[in-house]
């Protein structure tokens, strides 16, 4: 795609599937040129059938840092804000690590008439993981239902889980899924095990590890395939304290299960 000072004008759906595709692009060009030709059409025009479209497209220039004229010229000039817009510029904001003012912005969303929703909560928890604000996010979770009437679901324990392990502070983590009033499921286990991976807290990385392991029926193949990445998780614990007998230990208990580890492939996108 190549930029002009043309402006294009595409069909709803088709402007919403290549704004998409913006929004997980690997280089930001086609996502800023998109911007620019499409600047003149949403800024102004954005009726309810359009805000979709504009969340997608502005979400995506927000990721590849065109967040400060999303702000100014866009957001602020619309003619209609909801719960989408909102929440669309809170998880730029976020990926950005601009967690206080994520959180400032959900002030302004309340005093706006605007109601947060459960995904509106999770950007915000995680615009709280990408700043390190751990008080901010725990006081924002406690705060879910009896301030913003929203239960906090799986997905928001995870957020304060990730929040905590990211931060470090690996017991606070673990007794907040211990005195969870939901059963914790496997993703919750495992985000706890990779903290204490990150922070080498070889204790806690074996207990989390054990019980992680006990929790998989190994069954079927998606189940092997959850139990390999579980054994190589602890493992990867046991290695970064340099327990190399430890770490042949999951090795053998892993050939005694029939799982298999295969070699992993990256991809690297150069400017040229």
């Amino acid at each position: 795609m190549e930029c002009d000072d043309n402006r294009i004008l595409l069909p709803k759906r088709k402007s919403c599937m290549l704004c998409t595709r913006c929004v997980g692009a690997v280089s930001g060009h086609v996502g800023r040129c998109l911007w620019r030709k499409t600047d003149g059409y949403y800024y102004g025009l954005c009726s309810l059938p359009r805000l979709l479209n504009w969340v997608w497209l502005e979400t995506g220039v927000g990721v590849h840092g065109y967040i400060e004229k999303t702000c100014s010229v866009h957001f602020w000039g619309m003619k209609e804000r909801n719960v989408l817009t909102w929440t669309a510029m809170i998880t730029g904001l976020a990926r950005h690590g601009r967690g206080k003012e994520a959180l400032e912005l959900l002030d302004e969303m309340v005093a706006y008439g605007v109601k947060p929703n459960a995904v509106t909560f999770t950007s915000l928890f995680s615009a709280c993981c990408h700043a390190g604000l751990v008080e901010e996010g725990l006081q924002l979770f406690h705060s879910m239902r009896s301030k913003f009437g929203v239960t906090p679901g799986i997905q928001h324990y995870g957020c304060i889980v990730d929040l905590l392990g990211r931060a470090g502070h690996l017991k606070e983590a673990y007794d907040f899924v211990r005195g969870m009033p939901v059963e914790p499921d496997a993703i919750l286990w495992r985000s706890l095990l990779s903290a204490c991976k990150v922070h080498r807290d070889v204790v806690m990385g074996e207990e989390v590890g054990k019980l992680l392991l006990q929790l998989q029926p190994q069954q079927s193949f998606a189940d092997l395939v959850a139990a390999s990445e579980d054994f190589i998780a602890l493992s990867n614990v046991y290695a970064s304290a340099e327990r190399w007998e430890d770490v042949e230990t999951v090795r053998e208990a892993m050939k005694v299960k029939g799982i298999e580890t295969k070699p992993g492939c990256s991809s690297v996108q150069t400017s040229g």
